[in-house]
Formats: C-alpha cells, sequence, structure tokens
C-alpha cells in the first residue's frame, strides 16, 4: 500500500492507458467511414479499461475482475474488425467479445476469454498488412510475459511486472494508432 492505495502501482500503471489513448485519438482525422466509428470504439474501449483496471486492483475479486475484463473485449474484438476491414463483423466481434467475459463470469469457464484475446492477435499479421504490426504485437506479448511472470519479476522490482504489462499494453496500443496514420505522416 502506498499512499493508502491498494495495490498502487497496479492501479496508477493504468494511466498509460489514458496516455496511450489520447495520443492515438490524433489518428481519427485519418480515418474514413466506418472505421472512424470503429476507431472510437476502440479507443472508449482503451480508456474504459484503464478504469475498469483500476477498479479490479483497488479491490481484487470476480466482480471486479468482470470490469477489468469487459473492456478489453471492446478493444480486442474492434481491432480484429479494423484489421479484417469488415464493417458488418464490428458489432457482432465486439458481442462475442462482451459474451466471452459474461460467460466467465457464469461458468467460471475461461477459454472463449482466451479466444477474444489471442485470436486477433494471431490473425492481425496475415490479414493486416499494417505498418507497426510487429511492434503492437511484440509489446502485446511482452505485456502477456510481464503478466506470466509477475511473481518472478518481483523478487528484483519491488512493483512485480503487472504494472510493466499495463505499459507494454499500452505502447502495443500506440503502435496500432501509428499504423493509422498514413505513411507520409511517419
Amino acid at each position: 500500500m502506498v499512499w493508502g492505495i491498494r495495490n498502487f502501482w497496479n492501479v496508477v500503471s493504468n494511466a498509460a492507458f489514458v496516455i496511450a489513448g489520447a495520443v492515438a485519438v490524433r489518428s481519427l482525422r485519418w480515418l474514413k467511414s466506418w472505421e472512424r466509428t470503429a476507431y472510437l470504439i476502440f479507443l472508449v474501449g482503451v480508456f474504459a479499461t484503464a478504469f475498469g483496471s483500476s477498479y479490479y486492483h483497488l479491490d481484487p475479486n470476480d466482480g471486479t475482475l468482470f470490469w477489468d475484463r469487459l473492456p478489453m473485449t471492446v478493444v480486442f474484438m474492434s481491432l480484429l474488425a479494423m484489421t479484417v476491414g469488415k464493417r458488418a463483423a464490428l458489432w457482432p466481434l465486439i458481442l462475442c467479445g462482451m459474451c466471452s467475459v459474461v460467460y466467465w463470469r457464469m461458468t467460471g469457464d475461461l477459454s472463449a476469454y482466451i479466444l477474444v484475446q489471442f485470436v486477433p492477435m494471431m490473425v492481425i499479421p496475415f490479414v493486416g498488412g499494417m505498418r507497426w504490426t510487429w511492434g503492437m504485437i511484440g509489446f502485446y506479448g511482452v505485456a502477456k510475459l510481464l503478466e506470466l511472470f509477475d511473481g518472478q519479476i518481483g523478487r528484483f522490482v519491488a512493483t512485480g511486472g503487472h504494472p510493466w504489462k499495463h505499459v507494454a499494453a499500452a505502447v502495443a496500443i500506440l503502435c496500432f494508432a501509428a499504423s493509422r496514420r498514413p505513411a507520409s505522416i511517419h
């Protein structure tokens, strides 16, 4: 506990999502039609992830974990819809993502949520053809490793790996945002 806040570093490191989302807003001006709507939904998911994750880390339990996972599904599914370029897929994908969290909450089975998290990262490199794709995938991979080895990292770094997972995931978001800008802007 730091400054009276439980899991202080896990809570405040979510500011990285707010910062990444704020920077990523600039890419909205280069998008047209339905992709602009999808990207806006993506950004709402990013901001909601910051607050949902902070809420969870302030009081970790399955009830608050629901609000941590739910906005992440919006991020993953809107990202997938934009990458495959399918307007008709946007809302069904987002609904499927949200249902995966409801299903987990009702059954305890994470398999659908795991698919929502990993399928976009497996599909995007083959379908997206975006600049910055590998940076996004790489930082997402680093985030997952930091999560996986949180305890071991905690032996060497007081914060553990989880706050750094938030930072790595936020950098992955920035890579995606960079991929949305025209090549002449980079």
